[in-house]
């Protein structure tokens, strides 16, 4: 996938996401591809940055390499963070914790269950779901 390929994607599923919930319309998140300390891990891919007034996506260029299934659940689970600390009103009973409530958000908006592959990493298509304890909640 080239990075503009990955950007049509992210816009795709972004208008999808406000499209479900009207409300986040106020959020104008960006992305670049970028680096982190968390990259340096196999499974590290992509890091949602709130400093309170912005959003911000960065994503590791590794990302381009993976399969579509991957990217595509990468991407909604980092969208399900944004929705999350924008405070975008959600139905009750979605899980209390950071990272399983951003599969349960994504979940919600896209109607497909984020699985955890055999890399421990997001996919559409094979793996287990709910995320992995070990992996942190």
């Amino acid at each position: 996938m080239t990075e503009v390929d990955l950007g049509h994607l992210l816009v795709t599923r972004w208008n999808e996401a406000c499209e479900k919930l009207p409300d986040l319309n106020q959020v104008s998140p960006t992305y670049a591809f970028g680096t982190s300390k968390h990259f340096e891990s196999d499974r590290g891919f992509a890091t949602t940055i709130f400093n309170g007034s912005w959003f911000h996506l960065n994503l590791s260029s590794k990302l381009l390499q993976q399969d579509l299934s991957r990217i595509d659940a990468i991407l909604r689970h980092e969208i399900g963070h944004i929705v999350d600390l924008a405070q975008i009103e959600l139905p009750p009973g979605l899980p209390g914790t950071l990272e399983r409530r951003a599969d349960s958000i994504a979940e919600l908006i896209w109607g497909e269950t984020i699985l955890y592959d055999t890399d421990h990493v997001q996919s559409l298509v094979s793996g287990i779901s709910p995320r992995p304890e070990f992996l942190g909640l």
